[in-house]
């Protein structure tokens, strides 16, 4: 059987833990905040636009929110824009929208490289015939996975749901379990719990609330979940039981359905059920996907900042440059107190070999600032001058996150 599309391993991103309160007490957000261009080096230019102005998919799907793909087509003209000759969103979910969206909506020269046809192409060929898929909610509700495998003769199966909405005393407005609720439990940010701790924890879980948003959802997007900030502990323990759930009804692999979910799942397998079971990592099969095309790559992203920056590195994308931006992930987080993908920094970013070029285009698509790699400090003056714009260096002796973060923020509030 042909090898599948795995996860790739980024220590440093599943070490660090987000304190689960700021390290600094956190800076008033304004209405308006200057934009950072990042400008790094590369052979192959990766052009990337990070949005998380873009409205929730779930909620969108579930008719509660608004529908994210103006937004999404935003980004996509900025990229063009900014050169890339191919696209990528490093989200399932927003893939129910690209898909339903007309001609007259996205009127776009660079083709996609769709993250679930590619997927769905990797598992075919592999010859699996059952599968297991985790992702959202609203990936699961809208079949956009289960259609795309079932006419290729692959089945799937996916975590339980429980109808209806709950509520209670253990649970946000948002439906997530509150933290107090983890704590109850012994769960701590970034720690595992011994396996009655977990066995309580997940009957608790998934008698509240079922299989998928109990187990999967909590994963993602739960108060000890990775879009809080955590890829270590209760997370992992979480997807693990998700995972182990739909293997024991007859899954052959799994399907990491959520660009979040790699961050929990490394590797190229998973131990569950006494075998070991082949992971597919969509964001794995769109970065093969992208490598084998000449560039300039366009990444429209900020729809999980972590999951951006996870496509970027298995794309091959240069330390420094997601180093940097990572740096400025985890700044955001420290001064701004940001949890949900909307909390963080708008910023645009290309890592190519012309770095007065890049940082042209960076200004010209609106960057109030710039932001340069320490491989490309040598072109500080060039890059001044060249756009007039402020430069930020990314020097071994400062945190450039804490002042980019700072620096975009500090704009008076437009009235």
């Amino acid at each position: 059987m042909p090898e599948l599309e795995s996860s790739t391993s980024w220590p440093a991103l599943r070490r660090f833990l987000y304190t689960r309160e700021p390290v600094n007490p956190p800076i008033a957000a304004p209405r308006a905040r200057l934009v950072p261009g990042l400008v790094g080096r590369a052979d192959v230019e990766l052009v990337v636009v990070s949005n998380p102005e873009t409205p929730d998919r779930t909620l969108a799907i579930k008719g509660l929110g608004s529908s994210p793909l103006p937004w999404l087509v935003e980004s996509a003209r900025l990229l063009e824009r900014m050169g890339a000759t191919d696209l990528a969103y490093p989200c399932n979910t927003a893939h129910y929208f690209l898909h339903r969206a007309t001609s007259e909506d996205l009127t776009l020269r660079a083709p996609l490289v769709d993250m679930i046809h590619e997927t769905v192409a990797a598992v075919a060929a592999a010859g699996l015939s059952r599968i297991g898929l985790l992702a959202t909610t609203g990936t699961i509700s809208t079949g956009l996975y289960q259609d795309a495998f079932e006419a290729r003769g692959v089945s799937v199966v996916v975590p339980e749901q429980v109808p209806g909405r709950p509520e209670g005393p253990d649970l946000d407005g948002e439906g997530r379990v509150a933290p107090d609720a983890y704590a109850r439990h012994g769960a701590s940010p970034g720690r595992a719990l011994d396996r009655p701790g977990l066995g309580a924890l997940v009957s608790f879980l998934v008698d509240l609330l079922g299989e998928q948003e109990g187990l999967v959802m909590e994963t993602v997007r739960g108060a000890l979940g990775v879009k809080a900030g955590y890829t270590a502990g209760v997370p992992v323990q979480l997807a693990a039981e998700a995972g182990r759930r739909l293997v024991a009804r007859g899954a052959q692999a799994l399907v990491l359905g959520c660009t979040e979910l790699p961050l929990v799942f490394t590797g190229r397998s998973a131990t569950l059920e006494g075998r070991d079971v082949p992971l597919v990592d969509p964001t794995a099969v769109v970065a093969e996907r992208l490598r084998a095309r000449p560039g300039p790559h366009g990444i429209a992203g900020g729809l999980g900042p972590e999951a951006t920056i996870d496509l970027l590195v298995k794309m091959g994308a240069p330390r420094e440059f997601t180093d940097l931006l990572y740096d400025i992930l985890r700044a955001t987080v420290a001064e701004l107190g940001a949890r949900r993908d909307q909390d963080h920094l708008k910023l645009f970013a290309i890592a190519g070999p012309d770095i007065v070029g890049a940082a042209r285009r960076l200004a010209g698509a609106g960057a109030g600032f710039l932001v340069l790699t320490r491989d490309a400090a040598g072109d500080e003056r060039a890059v001044e001058a060249a756009t007039g714009l402020p430069v930020v260096v990314d020097r071994a002796d400062r945190q450039a996150g804490v002042e980019v973060v700072r620096r975009a923020v500090a704009v008076p509030a437009t009235p």
